[in-house]
């Protein structure tokens, strides 16, 4: 639940102000599953053109998506889904449809990568096509990938491909799990009546996007942050950004501390209250760019100005004077060192004459730079029992670029944490309706989601970034791996389902959707 406010919070606010006091108000699971918001439920009617060869020249779809009763979100996402169709390859023909529908269903909401589904078709469509045409599903890839070139290749969508490495995720995917090992252990365990397979799907994410040609501004407008030094030598971020587990606090207080000169520990992030803090946008992957951006920029402003101050009060040049670990000290002269914390106190005595800007604070702005993809593919190593319809992921690896790290170990967890949504979109999650229109899963009995037996150890390689700005090259990863794990483990599915002439066209697919599928192929359905 992000980006949108609900009537019930509206309300909530509303009888706040009305009777001048606290209002609480608390929903049950059962109310949350039903009405709080549903996503993902799109289907596409897809024709390609492509040659013997494998290049795929062009697609035209018609897409429906069923947007609940109130038609907002739902009726914007067609247009992302379109534009971000063609991803990395050089697709050079695309014609689209889209028809929204109002149903009684929840609202369509912002769920992680909500253009997530045009991923799954053209990963799909690839896989499809490789087996008609007798091809490797990592070759038909390499066939239609654009190659990058100066200046960048352009989608035929209108955005550049600048700095996408896809090719490179391509073929370090195929060199960890080493394909044509595991064909050979797939055809022996065949044989012994065990079904395995493999699944690739590549993406890419505007994250926030790159600078398009003309574009006055960045990609997503404009990022605004205010930063002060406290009296108490802290520096204190204000940032319209609201985190709901992005790690906002721990990667913009490391830029921060970086660019400014103190210790991490002595970096303060304000959010969430709107009396301080600027207006600002979460969503659309921008935080890392946009806001990891005007972190950098505002530090760098603001450590300018405490260092004007400080020439005042050091008598020394503003160029000679340094910041580190905390201290403002002369070049080459340690023993002059004094502490952050006791230039913001004599800034704020105002024992300074006229001339000398004694406010340390600074409002900073950043427009994205340059911008940037993120994106990577993802392999999936699947087992499924033909008797039971269960499906065991056995190996999932994820070779992934988001430019330059912030944090390692924040970066991995976005990763993990989206792929096992992704696992839980295919195998188990799903709002269920009745013929009646009753939903039928309004408690975690009924609504499943994937627990630490279904997600297995997850492999993550990280690509060297291709830098595309002098200072600002990290770019978002959170929604990259729910974006992508869906289709990389339906192609395993249907791959390790190849002997029984699976054909798959959803997403969902739960033991008993995979005996229906095996059966309807028996039965000649």
């Amino acid at each position: 639940m992000k980006i949108g406010a609900s009537r019930e919070e509206l309300a909530v606010a509303a009888a706040s102000r009305a009777l001048g006091r606290p209002v609480e108000w608390v929903e049950d699971r059962g109310e949350n599953l039903t009405a709080s918001g549903q996503a993902r439920e799109e289907s596409f009617d897809v024709l390609a053109a492509v040659g013997d060869d494998g290049v795929l020249h062009g697609l035209d779809v018609t897409m429906v998506i069923d947007t609940g009763a109130y038609p907002v979100m739902g009726t914007m996402v067609p247009g992302i889904i379109e534009m971000m169709l063609p991803g990395p390859y050089k697709l050079a023909a695309l014609g689209f449809e889209s028809t929204a529908v109002i149903t009684n269903k929840a609202s369509y909401v912002a769920y992680r990568g909500p253009w997530a589904s045009e991923t799954f078709v053209r990963e799909r469509v690839l896989d499809l096509l490789a087996k008609d045409l007798g091809l490797d599903p990592l070759e038909i890839r390499l066939r239609n990938l654009a190659p990058r070139t100066s200046p960048p290749f352009t989608m035929i969508t209108g955005r550049p491909l600048a700095g996408v490495t896809s090719r490179e995720s391509l073929e370090r995917v195929a060199q960890l799990v080493d394909i044509p090992a595991f064909r050979r252990r797939q055809a022996e365990e065949r044989a012994r009546g065990r079904y395995l397979g493999i699944g690739l799907a590549t993406f890419i994410e505007a994250a926030p996007g790159p600078r398009s040609p003309g574009e006055p501004s960045g990609p997503m407008g404009m990022e605004y942050m205010r930063l002060r030094l406290a009296e108490d030598g802290f520096l204190s971020l204000f940032t319209g950004q609201m985190p709901h587990g992005q790690s906002h606090q721990t990667t913009l207080a490391q830029i921060a501390a970086d660019e400014f000169g103190v210790p991490f520990e002595q970096v303060r992030v304000v959010v969430g209250d709107s009396d301080v803090v600027p207006f600002g946008l979460t969503g659309g992957s921008r935080s890392a760019t946009m806001t990891g951006g005007v972190a950098l920029h505002g530090a760098r402003q603001l450590k300018a100005k405490v260092l004007d101050f400080a020439a005042h009060l050091m008598e020394a040049s503003a160029q000679d004077l340094l910041i580190t670990d905390g201290n403002v000290w002369v070049r080459g002269d340690p023993a002059s060192a004094i502490a952050v914390s006791e230039v913001a106190q004599r800034a704020a005595a105002g024992q300074f004459g006229a001339g000398v800007d004694a406010r340390l604070e600074v409002e900073a702005t950043f427009d994205g730079g340059e911008g940037g993809w993120s994106g990577g593919t993802h392999c999936a190593i699947v087992d499924v029992d033909a008797e039971t319809g269960i499906v065991k992921v056995e190996r999932y690896v994820a070779v992934e670029d988001c430019g330059a790290l912030i944090n390692p170990a924040v970066v991995e967890g976005q990763i993990r944490g989206g792929v096992a949504q992704g696992i839980g979109a295919v195998l188990l999650e799903r709002s269920a309706y009745g013929e009646d229109g009753s939903f039928q899963s309004a408690t975690f009995m009924d609504y499943l989601m994937p627990t630490a037996c279904d997600v297995p150890r997850i492999e993550i390689e990280h690509l060297e970034t291709v830098p595309l700005d002098a200072d600002v090259n990290f770019r978002g990863v959170g929604e990259g791996g729910m974006i992508v794990a869906p289709p990389t483990l339906v192609n395993a599915i249907e791959d390790a389902l190849s002997p029984f002439g699976v054909r798959i066209y959803e997403q969902h697919l739960p033991p008993a959707r995979i005996l229906e599928l095996i059966a309807a192929v028996d039965s000649g359905q």
